[in-house]
């Protein structure tokens, strides 16, 4: 489970004297201002809801906050959602003589999101803005990995995919939660086999889909991938 950020409803006591009177009354108490936490709640609502707009003007305001948190920060900053990941992190800023701090994904997750709502608005150069800023945060995060790659799969830029999907999976197999791991691993194992399929490597292709069946052998994915291959050898010269 990621680590979360303390909600801190700090309340304020109002005391307000009635002119000319000796009384006085307390008024409502008032909480800070939403949290990134409650916006990035917010937002994966609106996303499950299927509003895409109301979802990116909660994460918008998740990001305007992190923009001020991060821009005072003094050191390196990371998110990660294990302390596994968290020393690795710590150990490369240490091997840089940088100094660093490992914070909770709220941030990471919120440019995440607003990289797959910037897909659902069909602006990818937006998307991967996000998505890279949220795989600065998080270098090895799968699920950003893979979105990212995903991008790239749009954009046919399919040595970049390979690159980043491969990544995904190395990350899935060192760092991704228990609870996540097998589908970050499963969707990074496809997004090898379907942009070596693009690139021709067929042999390389079928046995990274095998490999997602030997995790799953209902991966509908994965099957799908596999008949395709199978219709490409028996019909080579078919586009």
């Amino acid at each position: 489970m990621r680590p979360q950020l303390p909600t801190c409803l700090c309340l304020v006591l109002l005391l307000i004297t009635a002119c000319g009177t000796q009384q006085s009354k307390q008024v409502a108490t008032q909480p800070d201002k939403p949290s990134v936490a409650h916006h990035l709640s917010k937002g994966y609502e609106y996303i499950s809801a299927g509003s895409a707009k109301k979802a990116a003007h909660e994460l918008e305001a998740a990001l305007a906050i992190c923009d001020l948190k991060y821009a005072a920060a003094e050191q390196t900053i990371y998110s990660a959602r294990s302390s596994t990941e968290a020393l690795a992190y710590l150990m490369i800023a240490a091997a840089k003589d940088e100094a660093a701090e490992v914070d909770n994904t709220d941030c990471s997750d919120s440019l995440y999101l607003m990289g797959y709502v910037s897909l659902d608005f069909g602006r990818v150069d937006e998307a991967e803005a996000y998505l890279k800023r949220a795989v600065n945060l998080a270098p090895s995060n799968a699920m950003y990995l893979s979105e990212l790659g995903h991008v790239y799969h749009l954009r046919r830029d399919w040595e970049a995919a390979l690159d980043i999907f491969t990544r995904a999976e190395q990350a899935a197999n060192s760092f991704s939660p228990d609870a996540v791991k097998i589908g970050e691993l499963l969707r990074a194992k496809r997004g090898v086999g379907y942009t070596l399929i693009e690139l021709g490597e067929l042999d390389k292709a079928e046995v990274k889909f095998n490999e997602c069946l030997a995790f799953d052998k209902n991966d509908a994915g994965a099957i799908r991938e596999l008949k395709y291959i199978q219709s490409i050898r028996s019909n080579p010269e078919k586009p």
